[in-house]
């Protein structure tokens, strides 16, 4: 069995160390960067929905008894947030305190 506690003491990751040394300012301006990034992503995934409607709501085709742009639109629109929400943590969020 792995201890949980094993980890806690390992060094901080190099983006960690950065993280710690920024200032207030900076701090800041990641803020809107990561705030800008979020507007971007909710933006596109808004045109995405109402496009698919757009799109397909005059196609006959169904799925699942549903209409088509139902179906792309909510799935796809759900499945787009999610790849959306993975983007913006792996490339756009960074960890660090207020104090």
């Amino acid at each position: 069995m792995h201890n949980i506690t094993e980890n806690s003491s390992s060094p901080a990751s190099p983006a960690e160390n950065q993280s710690a040394d920024l200032s207030y300012a900076q701090k800041f301006q990641q803020m809107d960067k990561e705030a800008t990034a979020v507007i971007i992503a909710a933006l596109l995934i808004t045109a995405f929905f109402w496009g698919s409607i757009y799109l397909f709501k005059d196609s006959p085709a169904e799925f699942l008894a549903l209409p088509l742009w139902f179906v792309v639109s909510c799935l796809g629109g759900y499945l787009l947030s999610i790849a959306a929400v993975w983007v913006l943590v792996r490339r756009f969020m960074r960890n660090f305190s207020l104090d």
